[in-house]
């Protein structure tokens, strides 16, 4: 599957959970999670995405780890199960 699928399913997703969606292309700060979706009653998700078995680079983690110290839900996912899985997991926590 290729990355610009996965990324659309889990924009759909979002969507229809009520999520505002941005997909970045190109940012100022490299290594910026590809997806941010913002919700008003619901927090707010910046989403790396990867393909099956690939991992984010050292500066994605990076930045992703900047995220979190900001306050801000932030991670990596590589399926639409496994993005399902987390996404779940923030709205129990």
């Amino acid at each position: 599957m290729k990355e610009s699928y996965l990324q659309k399913q889990i924009i759909d997703f979002l969507n229809k959970e009520g999520y505002f969606t941005v997909k970045i292309i190109r940012c100022n700060k490299n290594g910026f999670p590809d997806i941010q979706a913002f919700h008003i009653d619901k927090p707010d998700l910046f989403i790396e995405v990867k393909i099956k078995g690939k991992k984010p680079s050292d500066l994605q983690y990076y930045r992703l780890s900047e995220l979190e110290k900001a306050g801000k839900v932030a991670f990596y996912t590589d399926s639409l199960p496994d993005f399902k899985n987390k996404y779940v997991q923030v709205l129990t926590n």
